[in-house]
């Protein structure tokens, strides 16, 4: 029985905690529109984001 009764509470303070983090204010920066994405890394991996960016704009244009 005290087994189960701690489950319950690490169980409702893990629910609490995620529903504070989502009520949390967000910044106004994260709330803009952003058109562009700057891609960092190894040239392959800059090839192959930059090909599936181009992909995927054109499917949603």
């Amino acid at each position: 029985m005290k087994n189960h009764t701690i489950k319950l509470l690490v169980l409702t303070l893990v629910l609490f905690s995620f529903a504070a983090a989502g009520c949390a204010k967000k910044d106004k920066q994260d709330s803009q529109n952003k058109k562009s994405i700057t891609i960092k890394g190894s040239d392959t991996m800059v090839h192959l984001m930059s090909t599936l960016a181009e992909s995927f704009m054109k499917k949603k244009s």
